[in-house]
């Protein structure tokens, strides 16, 4: 069975077909996705544009990130956002 995207899910609740519980209930169960994609975020270097990126290596697809690494990826998010444009 595959999964329903973050989008999905959202356009499904406007649309009444899904409350929010039922959403929160089904992101618990893994049948929604937790995140939704991010934009590509980049800096500019010597004229050319150059992505930061910060991943867990070792870490299987679905094995859930615990307290420690949530915190360290808002952290991640936080300074891309600073010190980064967004892509068109």
């Amino acid at each position: 069975m595959g999964r329903i995207t973050v989008k999905e899910a959202e356009e499904l609740r406007k649309a009444g077909t899904l409350s929010d519980k039922t959403i929160t209930d089904l992101q618990t169960r893994g049948i929604i996705s937790n995140r939704t994609r991010a934009t590509k975020r980049y800096m500019l270097i010597d004229g050319k544009k150059v992505y930061p990126t910060m991943y867990f290596r070792a870490l299987g697809k679905k094995t859930p990130l615990n307290k420690d690494a949530k915190a360290l990826r808002e952290e991640w998010i936080n300074i891309l956002t600073k010190h980064t444009k967004e892509e068109k």
